[in-house]
């Protein structure tokens, strides 16, 4: 660390605060109310322009809740999955709930935006200091106590500008990758879902479909081959040219694995993607949870089969039974109906959409490698190992 680079925790330079609940039960709390307030799960956005709910001015007043200046940084001290350890900073003045700290910098000695990209930075930290010695989150003391390298303040606010315009540049390609989303889905609804001018088939009736296996883990060798193994969590909707695991000759012999062509059309059945379909590019075995499907009839392309089993996703899960996560079968999909155009037709849907698909694909690639790079360089600049000119 540089000589002109102070170690100082939170605490030292920095209120420290929580927020409350007002009393959910009292309508006259909340109903009308138009002070924002912001739960723990928010602070995924990052940056909080408006909240998901307002308080009135009786709530604050009756509660613990009390009102955070702009620019407060703010962490979830507590929340479900991975929300404990994120921290975002408001834009606007607001109160939040007893789940959020709010970290106010004093004027002249660290800049705000400085200190919400140097904790956000640290969320795989700040989710060891809760997990320790029985605490069931953050808190207060944690967050006081925790140490920022502060360089001198200029340096703070050109730092914190580098970032944020990475930020904007991904937010850009974040809001046409939404753009085109919602091109895809209304180009698959128009053109499948909607389809009135042509005659339907069931997908068990066009297609061979089969499920895969997995091999006995206890051995290792069965791991240890050169055959891609799909597993349902590797099927989310883009083509698969690799997996992360692979098997053997042996493992194939000795499971309900089977090697599945180049092109075949995937669907996941259950687990976290259920119903989340994918193309092969390689030859393949899946695991039971991945039914490979592939055209029979020469009337119908598996590029198409593909847009078309996408397109009634929502469909089969709203058919799926079970608790917690919906879960597919074999028959389910087999009985799936689809409108079979003539294969011109076809061929002319397939090409549009793969034509989105692929611009959604670069701009994924451009968000990931942009992440990549702040990521790299926050490393760097918020640790002193390279400098900024002011």
């Amino acid at each position: 660390m540089s000589d002109d680079w102070k170690a100082l925790q939170v605490g030292d330079f920095c209120e420290v605060s929580a927020g409350g609940t007002p009393d959910t039960s009292i309508k006259e709390y909340w109903e009308d109310g138009n002070i924002p307030w912001m739960s723990s799960g928010e602070v995924h956005k990052q940056r909080i322009k408006e909240t998901e709910s307002h308080i009135t001015t009786l709530g604050l007043h009756n509660s613990s809740a009390k009102f955070f200046p702009k620019d407060s940084v703010l962490v979830a001290l507590a929340g479900q999955g991975k929300t404990r350890g994120k921290v975002a900073i408001s834009e606007i003045e607001l109160t939040t709930n007893q789940s959020i700290a709010a970290i106010i910098a004093r004027k002249g000695i660290c800049d705000p935006e400085f200190l919400y990209y140097n904790l956000s930075s640290r969320y795989e930290e700040l989710r060891s200091l809760s997990g320790g010695s029985g605490r069931a989150g953050l808190n207060l003391s944690i967050l006081s106590a925790i140490e920022i390298h502060l360089p001198p303040l200029p340096e703070q606010k050109k730092i914190a500008e580098i970032l944020s315009g990475i930020d904007k540049a991904i937010g850009i390609y974040e809001e046409q990758a939404k753009v085109l989303a919602n091109m895809l889905d209304a180009l698959m609804q128009e053109e499948i879902v909607m389809n009135t001018s042509t005659k339907w088939i069931k997908v068990g009736d066009a297609c061979t479909a089969q499920a895969g296996g997995t091999p006995d883990r206890s051995q290792k060798g069965y791991y240890e081959g050169r055959i891609p193994w799909v597993k349902s969590g590797e099927v989310k909707g883009e083509d698969i040219f690799q997996t992360d695991e692979s098997i053997s000759n042996e493992a194939i012999s000795n499971s309900s694995a089977k090697i599945v062509q180049s092109g075949s059309v995937l669907v996941a059945m259950y687990g976290a993607t259920a119903g989340q379909t994918a193309r092969l590019r390689i030859d393949a075995a899946t695991n039971q949870a991945v039914l490979s499907l592939n055209s029979k009839t020469i009337e119908l392309s598996n590029d198409y089969l593909y847009h078309s089993v996408t397109a009634f996703k929502n469909q089969l899960l709203l058919t799926c039974q079970g608790s917690g996560q919906p879960n597919l079968s074999s028959g389910l999909i087999k009985e799936l109906e689809i409108p079979l155009p003539d294969q011109l037709v076809q061929q002319k849907i397939s090409s549009a959409l793969d034509s989105v698909r692929h611009r959604t694909l670069a701009l994924r690639g451009k968000i990931n490698s942009s992440k990549s790079l702040k990521n790299s360089i926050a490393s760097d600049l918020l640790s002193g190992r390279k400098r900024v000119s002011v």
